[in-house]
């Protein structure tokens, strides 16, 4: 007989067991309905890959007959107004234009081809390049014109074996041949695409004296495509991207793919399809592979609907034991947390205790000898108030950053630009990336204001603004971080009395010396004032 204890552990056992197995029936007609949606998606980018082709190869058979009916003779501008007509550029994607090669012997199209792009575009384009066939077809017609189009113009294409073997099999068969991939004349860009081109003979007039089987052949009318032109267009869904990636080959040139998108991100075992298109006589196979984006969450909403169901009925005869052991635990994790709090407020209370006591022993002693220098009250509140904005400044940099540090540059541009513009003030600072915590902050910062205050008062300057240079580095003494820093007025001169120093150089010793454990020096030479400041960084600062 089942105890009370075990029962429990007993249903939630045959719950999970059913569930599982409703589950993974449900799990397994999603994934075949999702394959079959994947099928279909497949069929519709070959379809429209196919029929664009197709709709291509149309327009090359009426722009044949049109050829045709005047005997291989089209004039330039009646061909523009054809092609412009057909709006290439905006209802066939992929279709570089629509061109017509002349066939003639080789010794004839050497100047015939010129001759013919002359009257067509108003210059004479040499025929290229240096072929040893006995015939040539050169590009005499290509539209629409533009810096791609017109760089192909005079172009051999019977010079290259892949067009010379599609040319040769439109006129043999008298049908639309494509050729093998091939990078086309036109990529005149860093941005290339393999491409191919579609052939049409032209037959018009009597026998000539090309070797068979040219020899009715006036030329060809023809098509260049840029294959990734041609693929984004077919996958292509309204204005978004269809889920899956291609890789199309032409199956008698494997190494060369015509298109191979990678995608976006990648999919864990994606699926994977493979589909044969025959494309004016080659042989194309295309591979078209899950995307990111495929998978959406409706597809397996019935997976998880089953899931979830049963694996709340399974939790639901565990939950009144739990329950008085979840409570327990929360009173205690709530204790402990209240406790973590209280803690964390006291050494808040304490740390802010610490502080404030610094900035005010701070301030009264920086008050107590500002008296002592000051002549008069109304210097002691300039000179008091000035070093007071620069303790504020120097908080406000400290409030500012997430860890309660400050940055170095900052601190210093915030003094300088006092006395010269931002743009001056960049130009006379270099050094690394340092971020000093509070009390150094508050120590440089004085120091700073000081060789500032100083800088404007008594150096001398060029057009107003004080000539200096302000670097700074971090060196590796004993193992410890140490800042120094430089700072140089190339126009200071000494005092006339070095061994007195008034409450602005005790001042920097004691933040320098007392607060940062550092020393400083300053020396005057022939090329002006030369102040050092060095002190060990804090090695656990963040960074």
């Amino acid at each position: 007989m089942l105890t009370n204890r075990r029962l429990p552990a007993l249903v939630l056992i045959i719950s999970l067991g059913v569930g599982a197995v409703l589950t993974g029936t449900i799990m397994r007609l999603e994934s075949r309905a999702a394959a079959a949606r994947f099928d279909r998606i497949a069929d519709l980018v070959a379809g429209r890959l196919h029929e664009r082709i197709n709709q291509h190869v149309a327009l090359l058979r009426a722009t044949a007959a049109a050829f045709e009916s005047t005997g291989g003779q089209v004039e330039a501008a009646t061909f523009s107004r054809y092609v412009s007509g057909l709006g290439l550029r905006d209802d066939y994607s992929g279709i570089q234009g629509i061109g017509f090669a002349r066939l003639m012997t080789t010794a004839a199209a050497t100047a015939g081809i010129p001759a013919e792009i002359a009257r067509n575009y108003g210059e004479a384009v040499p025929l290229h390049p240096p072929t040893d066939q006995p015939v040539a077809a050169g590009i005499v017609l290509l539209e629409p014109q533009d810096d791609r189009n017109a760089a192909a113009l005079g172009y051999d294409m019977f010079s290259g074996s892949v067009r010379r073997l599609a040319m040769t099999e439109a006129a043999r068969t008298g049908s639309a041949q494509a050729s093998g991939p091939v990078q086309l004349v036109q990529e005149i860009t860093d941005s290339k695409q393999a491409g191919f081109l579609v052939y049409l003979a032209v037959r018009a007039g009597a026998p000539g004296t090309a070797p068979a089987p040219f020899a009715q052949v006036a030329g060809f009318v023809y098509a260049p495509f840029r294959a990734g032109d041609l693929h984004a267009a077919a996958v292509r869904d309204g204005e978004a991207p269809l889920p899956v990636t291609l890789r199309t080959i032409d199956l008698a040139a494997p190494d060369t793919p015509l298109f191979d998108d990678d995608g976006p991100g990648s999919v864990v075992n994606p699926r994977q399809v493979v589909r044969r298109l025959d494309v004016a006589g080659r042989n194309w196979q295309m591979t078209v592979t899950e995307a990111p984006g495929f998978a959406r969450p409706s597809d397996h909403i019935a997976t998880i609907f089953v899931g979830a169901l049963s694996l709340l009925l399974a939790l639901a005869t565990t939950a009144l034991v739990r329950v008085n052991a979840r409570a327990i635990s929360g009173a205690r994790q709530a204790a402990r947390m209240s406790a973590e709090m209280a803690e964390d407020r006291n050494l808040m209370l304490q740390e802010m205790k610490h502080r404030i006591k610094n900035h005010i022993a701070r301030i009264q002693a920086i008050a107590r000898h500002t008296r002592r220098s000051a002549k008069d009250l109304d210097e002691f509140e300039k000179i008091f108030s000035g070093r007071l904005a620069a303790m504020a400044s120097t908080q406000d940099l400290l409030t500012r950053d997430r860890y309660g540090t400050a940055n170095l540059q900052d601190l210093i541009r915030r003094e300088i630009e006092q006395v010269m513009s931002p743009e001056q003030a960049a130009r006379v600072m270099d050094g690394p990336v340092v971020q000093l915590d509070a009390r150094q902050a508050q120590s440089v910062g004085l120091v700073i204001h000081e060789l500032s205050t100083n800088a404007m008062k008594y150096g001398q300057t060029t057009d107003g603004i004080p000539e200096m240079l302000i670097v700074w580095r971090v060196l590796d003494r004993a193992g410890r971080e140490w800042l120094e820093l430089d700072w140089i007025e190339s126009k200071a001169t000494a005092p006339a009395d070095p061994a007195r120093s008034g409450f602005g150089t005790h001042l920097m010793e004691a933040m320098v010396e007392g607060d940062l454990n550092g020393r400083i020096s300053r020396d005057f030479g022939p090329q002006g004032m030369h102040v050092t400041i060095a002190f060990p960084l804090v090695a656990d600062t963040p960074r």
